[in-house]
């Protein structure tokens, strides 16, 4: 299961909002225990909480160091991005491949598969997308490369 310092979320679910297409809600767990249900606003608002959110909103200003913008809500949208990647990750197994890598910025985000598990040939494999993508990006570009579940406990 995915998690960023200890946080989780389960049961997660889309619905549809007025500001954005796709939202998501979930219960949160910390280090396994059960904080309570959580939502983004459907307006496109701050997120809802049914619970205090003292010790998360401290892990999320230490995960995102002196950022002013970033915040629970923040961390919370980073977390449901890696459950689906996670997910993703789990259809590509079953597909035979061993690995997965990402290649992201703010716009745009391209998932190639693989069948090896070494980052050297990965990336050797995949210089040509590596380089498009850095070349047509006017944002900064990420990559992830996930080669067993551990990777998405970050």
């Amino acid at each position: 299961m995915a998690s960023i310092r200890g946080i989780k979320i389960e049961d997660l679910r889309t619905f549809r909002g007025k500001k954005y297409p796709v939202n998501f809600q979930g219960i949160i767990y910390y280090n396994e225990s059960k904080l309570g249900f959580w939502t983004q606003d459907v307006l496109g608002g701050s997120d809802f909480f049914d619970f205090n959110t003292k010790t998360l909103n401290k892990i999320a200003n230490e995960y995102y160091g002196n950022d002013n913008y970033s915040n629970l809500d923040c961390l919370l949208s980073e977390l449901v991005v890696l459950n689906l990647y996670e997910r993703k990750f789990s259809n590509i197994l079953k597909e035979g491949y061993s690995s997965m890598l990402v290649i992201k910025d703010d716009f745009e985000e391209l998932i190639i598969p693989s069948h090896t598990k070494d980052k050297k040939q990965i990336i050797s494999n995949n210089k040509e997308n590596i380089e498009k993508f850095n070349y047509q990006s006017i944002s900064k570009v990420k990559m992830f490369l996930f080669t067993d579940y551990k990777d998405f406990d970050l």
